[in-house]
């Protein structure tokens, strides 16, 4: 299981970065980032199912299948509007949170050994170290779009573009 949890988180990565790359280089990569989405969410199906048939009473594995689930059905919805509205900015957003989630049913599954991963101070810590992260990306992405829009603009009127928007 967990090696299909690790292909499902890799390929989300993959979609997300050609996402990111689409949308600030210009670069169309569109079926790169369609494959890899299409894969994860395949795999992330048969994650879901193989910790469904292994559950059996047990309430760790119950809470795993549940946050498989939702990553599940955050990646389906994200599809549903890539296809449906034909926007793929939503997917670059989303997947991380897909990838979060699937670590997090990882650490609740108990397929990790250890005292130390069952505290709750360890969940809370890694719940927060996480959602920092991924605020850093969010800011990364931002800021990184933003440098690449206002070169563009400079570089096709350079006069006006020079006392409009800040150096």
């Amino acid at each position: 299981m967990q090696i299909v949890l690790t292909a499902t988180a890799i390929c989300y990565a993959l979609a997300t970065f050609f996402r990111v790359r689409e949308k600030v280089v210009g670069d169309s990569m569109k079926n790169h980032s369609r494959i890899s989405f299409i894969v994860g969410l395949i795999l992330n199906a048969i994650l879901f199912y193989l910790t469904i048939s292994a559950e059996e009473g047990n309430s760790q594995l119950a809470t795993a299948s549940l946050l498989e689930a939702t990553s599940l059905t955050l990646a389906a919805c994200t599809l549903f509007v890539e296809f449906g509205f034909k926007e793929n900015y939503l997917s670059i957003f989303s997947l991380p949170v897909c990838i979060t989630i699937l670590v997090l049913s990882l650490l609740v599954s108990g397929s990790i050994e250890g005292i130390q991963f069952s505290q709750t101070w360890f969940i809370a810590h890694l719940i927060s170290s996480i959602a920092g992260e991924c605020f850093f990306m969010i800011a990364a992405i931002s800021s990184a779009s933003y440098l690449f829009v206002v070169r563009r603009l400079k570089k096709k009127n350079r006069l006006k573009a020079v006392f409009l928007f800040p150096p």
